[in-house]
């Protein structure tokens, strides 16, 4: 059974496994001019793939074991179309990577902020590894934890950091909506 290549750029793709898709030419770049295509990826880790032509279209395939050392998270992509001195963005837009299950090892993808975030958390619902209290003092030695309202705020900026990585170092759009009192 052979493989369908499908159009256009998927937005979530498993590392170690093979990456495939085409887009049609750009009617200002076409492959009759020798426009060459090439895909950025830019995220925790960077790639470059080089498109071959199909006919009209330009196929982008990234192997398996070229995909490997793409680490999880989520990646912005460019699209730029060269030839000779001038290079021409023709498409861009974001990619989730994740771990694909049969290659992953039993490492921690976890982004820091992500840990970070669960390690707080686990303090505000006193789960944490130190006895509940602000500070105290043994022979000489102090130790002083940080209060509730600072862990609140912390746990506020590493959920915002944490959004940021998800969506390509933007923040979310927020909505705002008016109606009539």
């Amino acid at each position: 059974m052979a493989y369908t290549v499908r159009y256009g750029v998927p937005t979530r793709f498993a590392a170690g496994t093979t990456l495939s898709f085409k887009i049609a030419q750009v009617q200002q770049f076409p492959v009759s001019e020798s426009w060459v295509y090439k895909l950025h990826l830019l995220g925790r880790t960077s790639k470059t793939v080089t498109a071959t032509t199909s006919g009209t279209d330009y196929l982008f395939a990234l192997a398996a074991a070229d995909s490997t050392g793409l680490l999880p998270g989520t990646y912005r992509w460019y699209i730029r179309a060269t030839k000779a001195l001038e290079s021409y963005q023709v498409g861009s837009g974001t990619m989730e990577i994740v771990l694909e299950a049969s290659v992953a090892d039993n490492t921690d993808s976890r982004s820091w902020a992500e840990k970070m975030l669960a390690a707080v958390e686990s303090l505000l619902y006193g789960n944490g590894t130190i006895a509940d209290v602000e500070s105290y003092q043994i022979h000489g030695r102090q130790l002083v934890k940080m209060s509730r309202d600072e862990l609140m705020t912390w746990r506020n900026k590493l959920r915002m950091e944490m959004m940021m990585e998800r969506n390509g170092g933007r923040l979310s759009p927020i909505e705002i909506g008016f109606k009539r009192a």
